[in-house]
């Protein structure tokens, strides 16, 4: 059986097979480098040959889809070569990933497409008798010549072209040519909107007689990794499945729209997690537009016309979400949004990322027309508008495509959200390796917007025995390395799933009741210059104070300092050698005087049962330190503490292995494959 996990955005989902002990790098020696066939059927049984390095002790597939795999023995097997029979649920279609699971480790990942179309590769002779639609062609070019296929065609039989690489994971920028019998060019396409760099396009035969399609890269590059799956049909053609999300456990009608052409699709109640393919109506002979749609458990709108003017504005809540379609040359939508004085209102409109054609342009005014912000034009396919109230106010957004263009294709995404304090978790590998018992280690980055407290890291999914080290990113700080421990009692080659998820505290609890209060001046150990009431420095370079802290229970505490300071001058502060928080002393109480110092609250820390040692350190001048104070946390009387949230993305490494594709599919994003094996 393979692989395949349920999906959840931000979802960081674990395998776990073969590998030596501590391990913090990729196991890079597996590797799955080329796929054939590059689509695999649904409702019926496809031999697969995986082809990379390491590949001799292959034992199954991960899929990103339901799917029955089963090992086959084939010509050619061994440590280049994997074979595998692969049987997919009649209703499966749209793009998968796979890895192969050996029992040194998990390969990279490679997508591919679900459907039905008749695969042949890009190696037959040139004499040979042309091929009739509808059809796929799997292949890659060489560099400085096309790739040439030879297609039988009747006038005024038509010939749909829709060639994935980039979505695939390729190197290859496509240019694809359709030659006529007589050896005109009858179309040549390069970068259709909204497919993310690949090609597709419909046309009609003019002439009776084989037709040339030929591929070729843009700037005459080739090889292996410049691959390409060429699907030739008869179908009309679907450019956007609309709207754009629909919400998880319900049930949606789609329109599917095409350059005059609209079709109805209807979707039953799906699971959050990502993205969704429907397939458009079925061509003569076969073949069908291959559509995406996002699922996640948000409620989102739809625009309505009229809304061409500001006067007819749809209304939009903030934290709201809606799709819109730019459905004609110069369309234009607005949007009303009510905000109070000092909220921070950011819109995020979205295209290419979510399969669509089109560059937003926004822009937002008052109720009298006159423009406050206009977003800045420097990313091509997210486009963001931030802006803060100055006062109670009705506010009117505009969305157009920049360059006024607009049809069935030109769809798009907004998010209007009120801006609070947040951040975003990275993994560095989407793969690793340990055993059952042992340890590895991930370094984990946070991107923060506006936060800056502690980032307190957990791992969901592998029970209670699991131990953490390095699982705090400090204050101001953006990256650790979190060490897992694993339980002992996995069972080789079993396989799990994890969550890496972040936490942060927006405001710091009340202080409750002292548990233990110490003089600055009386240190365990240290350098730091004692004065009359206070410490400070006494010398230039690093200057530091160590406190042994005996405490009953183990638990987060409160850490209070008292201090004087004219100007700022942040230090830092660790537990048992761990930096705890990285901005301490970030205040100032208006002069030097000790007469002017106040307590302030540095936060949680979570200190252990008994004695442990805390440190406050600063390179350069240090402030003027009275004394320091552990407290507990006081219980809330109200509503508890603002916690916010964030599970761990793999951006980064999937890109890399994609050929730096632009948009990594979502639902493969927080994917990581950790392999365990015997000891």
């Amino acid at each position: 059986m393979a692989v395949h996990p349920r999906f959840r955005p931000a979802l960081v989902a674990v395998v776990l097979l073969a590998g030596p002990g501590l391990v913090d790098r990729l196991p890079a020696a597996v590797t799955l480098q080329k796929l054939s066939p590059g689509a695999v059927s649904p409702g019926r049984v496809t031999r697969l040959t995986c082809r990379g390095t390491e590949l001799e002790t292959a034992r199954t597939l991960w899929t990103s889809f339901p799917a029955e795999v089963r090992k086959v023995s084939a010509k050619g097997d061994g440590a280049g070569q994997a074979t595998f029979e692969v049987t997919l649920p009649a209703e499966s279609i749209g793009r998968g990933a796979i890895r192969v699971v050996t029992d040194r480790g998990v390969s990279n990942v490679r997508l591919l497409l679900r459907e039905s179309l008749t695969s042949h590769t890009d190696d037959r002779p040139a004499d040979e008798k042309p091929l009739t639609l509808p059809l796929a062609i799997d292949g890659s070019v060489v560099a400085g010549e096309p790739d040439r296929c030879r297609i039988q065609l009747k006038a005024g039989e038509r010939l749909t072209v829709d060639l994935w690489a980039r979505r695939l994971g390729s190197s290859l920028d496509p240019v694809v040519r359709v030659i006529d019998p007589g050896g005109r060019t009858v179309i040549a396409e390069d970068d259709t909107p909204g497919l993310a760099g690949d090609v597709g396009f419909s046309v009609l035969a003019a002439d009776e007689g084989v037709h040339t399609v030929s591929v070729t890269d843009v700037r005459r590059r080739g090889g292996d990794a410049y691959r390409y799956r060429l699907r030739l049909a008869r179908y009309v053609p679907l450019t956007v499945a609309y709207p754009l999300f629909v919400r998880s456990g319900q049930p949606a009608r789609l329109r599917l729209l095409g350059p005059g052409t609209t079709a109805d699709r209807a979707v039953p109640g799906l699971p959050a997690g990502g993205t969704v393919w429907v397939g458009g109506p079925v061509g003569p002979g076969g073949g069908r537009a291959l559509l995406s749609v996002q699922v996640d458990d948000r409620e989102r709108g739809v625009e309505s016309e009229p809304n061409d003017d500001g006067s007819k504005a749809n209304p939009l809540a903030a934290g709201a979400g809606v799709s819109g379609l730019l459905d004609r040359p110069g369309d234009r939508d607005w949007f009303r949004i009510t905000l109070k004085k000092g909220q921070r209102l950011q819109l995020v409109g979205r295209t290419a990322s979510l399969g669509v054609a089109g560059r937003l342009y926004m822009r937002l005014c008052n109720a009298e027309g006159g423009t406050l912000v206009v977003a800045p034009q420097q990313a091509a396919t997210r486009c963001v508008l931030d802006y803060t109230a100055a006062a109670d106010a009705e506010v009117r957004l505009l969305v157009e495509d920049l360059q006024r263009r607009g049809g069935p294709g030109f769809a798009y995404h907004l998010d209007c959200r009120l801006r609070t304090a947040d951040f975003d978790l990275g993994v560095a590998a989407d793969r690793l390796q340990a055993v059952a018992g042992g340890s590895l280690s991930v370094k984990v980055t946070a991107a923060r917007r506006d936060f800056q407290g502690a980032i307190r890291l957990s791992v969901e999914g592998l029970g209670k025995n699991v131990m953490l080290a390095g699982e705090l990113i400090p204050a101001g700080k953006n990256e650790t390395t979190l060490k897992i421990t694993l339980p002992a009692g996995l069972e080789p080659g079993s396989l799990a799933s994890l969550r890496i998820v972040g936490s942060g505290q927006l405001d710091t609890p009340p202080v409750g009741p002292t548990v233990k209060e110490l003089s600055s001046i009386k240190y365990d150990r240290g350098d730091l210059g004692i004065f009359d009431d206070f410490i400070s420095d006494k010398k230039g370079g690093l200057n530091f104070a160590e406190y042994d802290v005996e405490l009953a229970n183990a638990g987060e505490y409160l850490v209070l300092l008292r201090y004087a300071a004219a100007a700022q001058r942040v230090a830092v502060m660790k537990l048992d050698g761990r930096v705890v928080n990285s901005s301490i002393m970030s205040k100032t109480t208006g002069s030097w005087s000790t007469k002017t110092a106040r307590w302030f609250n540095e936060g949680l820390v979570k200190f252990p049962k008994g004695k442990s040692v805390l440190r406050l350190e600063k390179v350069g001048v240090f402030s003027h330190l009275t004394a320091i104070r552990i407290a507990l946390p006081a219980p809330r009387k109200k509503q508890p503490g603002r916690v916010i949230h964030a599970r761990a993305r793999v951006t980064v490494p999937l890109r890399k292995d994609l050929g730096g594709m632009p948009f990594v599919p979502r639902e493969l994003d927080g994917t990581v494959l950790l392999s365990v094996g015997k000891k």
